[in-house]
């Protein structure tokens, strides 16, 4: 059978709107997001709920008129913007575990049109559709030598390159071919060959293919029956663990440029790292069934390693690609027996960082919300690189994040929500302080107020007991003759403070002038006597000496 059978490349998309010929780069960009958008979009039911496959299949389970089964007979059925099987979401890019990235970046030769103006950098995907079963005692995919695999790479055209940049300057590109070979992760310099089976099952070196790509289109290039050269080094487990020299390949997909006699590397990814075997043994069918044990405790199972949940990728005990409900109560360890250098405390820090955060409203990007499982309603929170300069220890790396589109977040940063909670528990218990000396203040205020009320009232009771003497002596009658002074008559049963204040000060007076009064009568009448006996002695002393 004629290796075209296998090797089969073919325009996806007739055609994507690409606007005028003179657009700016900005346009140019917000095109190529948009087709590879397109070439990466989900499935949905009829309902509009995404569909995921729950198990991997095989192209020779498809349905005879789905586009897999056409992709095996050679018939493509081409439709403008449409990428998708009419059945299933088999090409739901959340269906591949492996991941792909770029590979020597530095090294891609740019393209060029007729007027020797460079073209914006071609999109281009690779998947492992078939040949590929991630290990997670090995934490790595495994791909058995003799069972064979399959890419499928997707290339997008903006523009219709003409030459390529050389050495020599811009030359005329001949052709454009897909090149397939394996590297060592412990040496990228070191080239595994690939092979490929034939229709009598024999194996013959891997040549690379001729593609065809059209301009301001989308072509897929499906190569099958695909096998490792060679296996990996140190693959025997040790005591039924991983080996720890375990050896790793990695597949290198690369779309080249012929130039007369150079190739070119226009675009290429590399996958992640593989583990090839050369055959099945036993001791690696048991795998899954070591995963998941009966627990001690009745109704309970438990599981070594970590586990994922719409993500193939978990870097923690559990990671959740979407929405979690959870109808109890979420607990944490905080037992003294089990802490060490434990240390107040100073809420003053807390009040000033939680007054330095800002609070936002936001929505996920599309690309993102879908590649993780969320939603893009309305959310309220912080920004991580703000929350980052304030509370560094609230922030943290989740790893590198594909989106939708094909865009790449290097080292997503996640937020520790509780530790910012334990940030406004200080900010609170500052507050409290603070409204603490508030209210003392407040009471000490009160009570001056009250103290000066109370000497303002004593200085005008003064001032009006000095003012009704002076008016009472000097005012019973007038100079023109008028009639005596008369007070305000008072209420009745009411007494004027003032008043009686006034009645207590004559009647002290008075008894005051009475004591001196009785005496001086007491002196008078003890001088008069004294007067009177010195007399009575000098008559006396008289009548003695005749």
């Amino acid at each position: 059978m004629h290796r075209d059978l296998y090797l089969k490349p073919e325009p996806m998309v007739p055609q994507y709107p690409m606007g005028p010929a003179g657009m700016g780069g900005g346009e140019i960009q917000h095109t190529q997001t948009h087709m590879l958008h397109q070439l990466l979009q989900h499935q949905h039911t009829a309902d509009g709920v995404p569909v995921h496959q729950a198990k991997k299949r095989k192209h020779s389970d498809s349905p005879p008129g789905s586009l897999n089964a056409q992709i095996l007979t050679g018939i493509i059925k081409q439709e403008p913007g449409l990428m998708q099987d009419s059945d299933s979401s088999y090409l739901d890019p959340n269906y591949q575990c492996i991941k792909w990235q770029p590979h020597l970046q530095n090294k891609w030769t740019p393209l060029y049109d007729a007027n020797c103006k460079e073209l914006p950098m071609l999109t281009y995907r690779v998947d492992a559709d078939k040949g590929f079963n991630f290990s997670v005692p090995d934490d790595a995919f495994v791909c058995q030598k003799k069972n064979h695999f399959q890419v499928t790479v997707y290339i997008g055209m903006l523009g219709d390159p003409k030459y390529v940049k050389t050495g020599e300057g811009l030359q005329p590109i001949d052709c454009f071919y897909l090149k397939l070979n394996g590297v060592k992760l412990e040496a990228m310099n070191q080239y595994i060959n690939i092979e490929q089976s034939q229709s009598d099952r024999s194996k013959r070196p891997f040549k690379p293919v001729l593609v065809t790509v059209p301009p301001e289109q989308v072509t897929k290039v499906t190569v099958g029956r695909l096998h490792f050269s060679e296996t990996t080094a140190n693959n025997m487990r040790k005591k039924g663990k991983p080996n720890p020299d375990q050896r790793y390949f990695m597949l290198v997909v690369a779309l080249q440029a012929q130039c007369r006699s150079q190739s070119l590397t226009v675009a290429a990814q590399v996958s992640e790292r593989i583990i090839v075997r050369a055959s099945n043994p036993g001791q690696f069918e048991s795998d899954s069934e070591v995963l998941w044990q009966r627990g001690q405790l009745p109704d309970s199972v438990f599981h070594h390693g970590r586990v994922g949940i719409n993500t193939d990728r978990p870097d923690e005990a559990l990671v959740i690609h979407g929405n979690l409900k959870v109808m109890g109560s979420l607990v944490h360890p905080s037992d003294i027996r089990a802490k060490e250098n434990v240390q107040e405390v100073d809420t003053t820090d807390n009040l000033k960082r939680i007054s330095q955060m800002r609070l936002v409203h936001y929505q996920y990007k599309p690309e993102f919300a879908i590649s993780v499982g969320i939603d893009t309603t309305s959310e309220t929170g912080v920004i991580a690189q703000e929350v980052q300069e304030i509370l560094p220890e609230a922030v943290r790396g989740g790893g590198d994040v594909v989106c939708a589109n094909g865009e790449t977040i290097e080292n997503l940063l996640v937020v520790n929500k509780d530790r910012i909670f334990m940030e406004n528990v200080g900010a609170v218990k500052e507050l409290c302080k603070l409204t603490d000396n508030l209210e003392t203040r407040i009471d000490e205020l009160e009570r001056w107020s009250r103290r000066l009320a109370t000497l303002r009232r004593l200085d005008s009771m003064k001032s009006s007991v000095s003012g009704g003497t002076a008016s009472q002596a000097g005012s019973q009658f007038s100079r023109a003759g008028s009639g005596p002074y008369k007070n305000r008559p008072l209420k009745k049963g009411s007494k004027s403070p003032a008043v009686k204040e006034t009645c207590i000060s004559q009647r002290f007076l008075q008894g005051t002038i009475i004591a001196l009064v009785v005496v001086m009568a007491f002196s008078v009448v003890s001088m008069s006597t004294l007067y009177a006996l010195t007399l009575h002695n000098r008559g006396d002393i008289t009548d003695t000496e005749g």
